[in-house]
């Protein structure tokens, strides 16, 4: 908004420019509400309660850490399809898949690591995964259907990619000792 106010008062674009351009606002507005709205979900404890079920049953199955791991990033990508932006998803979720990889072993510094990159993965599941993806889709490249198979498809392949290359790499450079 402090470019926008700059831009009008340095002459650069006119009010009435901006306002023609409904989709830009649209897409500020929905973005905003879906942010506040995660932030809500959080602060009313509901994150942290299903956080604490998810934890009482992983501790339940007695998984070894990188079946968690493995599990739980599975869970986090699909769980991105319940959320409307990264930001929300990132801003209700990391922190509590973040403590449940850390409890169920995983070392700190590969949770924290691939959880940031499994949140840059998700950005063309759905037209409405990232501020990118909800632009590609209004400008009509593809409909509902197509978008949301191709979001499936290349969300599953970059999925499996990183796992396999990742973790052999995760692997050289020491990221899944222990210790780490």
């Amino acid at each position: 908004m402090i470019g926008l106010s700059a831009q009008i008062a340095l002459g650069v674009t006119t009010w009435p420019e901006c306002a023609k351009m409904s989709g830009a606002w649209d897409t500020l507005f929905f973005f905003g509400s879906l942010v506040g709205m995660a932030g809500a979900l959080s602060s009313r404890g509901l994150i942290g309660a299903l956080s604490a079920f998810a934890k009482t049953q992983l501790d339940a199955a007695q998984l070894p850490w990188p079946a968690a791991f493995g599990l739980l990033h599975c869970v986090y990508m699909a769980v991105h399809y319940l959320f409307a932006s990264q930001t929300a998803h990132v801003a209700a979720l990391s922190a509590a898949f973040l403590g449940m990889m850390v409890a169920a072993g995983v070392p700190p510094v590969l949770a924290v690591l691939t959880l940031i990159f499994n949140s840059n993965l998700q950005g063309a599941l759905t037209n409405y995964a990232s501020a990118q993806s909800a632009l590609y889709y209004a400008a009509g490249f593809n409909d509902m259907a197509t978008t949301m198979r191709l979001g499936a498809i290349c969300g599953g392949a970059s999925l499996l990619i990183w796992a396999v290359v990742g973790g052999v790499w995760w692997n050289v450079i020491g990221l899944t000792s222990v210790a780490a």
